[in-house]
């Protein structure tokens, strides 16, 4: 085995992570509203790239008093328009 095809301790906690994510949006698909802080785990971003792009209107988002909600459809949209296909597709 080479260096290059070993797995790293961050590599694992990630993938926990992306595992963890994954089995809460399938046990709770009811969950249509996320907070700022699933949002921004479920993008796979960071707390300021998301709050730029909401800040910039790029990503539909709900004010709830001081709180920001996003639905799950917008965001998946969102990403979804984002998609770059390949010239030769």
């Amino acid at each position: 085995m080479t260096p290059d095809e070993l797995v790293t301790r961050n590599d694992i906690e990630q993938m926990r992570n992306d595992i963890i994510q994954a089995m809460h949006v399938m046990m709770h698909p009811e969950q249509r509203y996320l907070s700022f802080e699933q949002a921004v785990d479920y993008l796979k971003t960071t707390e300021r790239s998301l709050a730029d792009r909401v800040r910039a209107r790029e990503i539909p988002h709900i004010k709830d008093g001081k709180f920001t909600k996003f639905l799950r459809e917008d965001l998946d949209r969102y990403m979804e328009s984002r998609r770059v296909n390949p010239i030769n597709f």
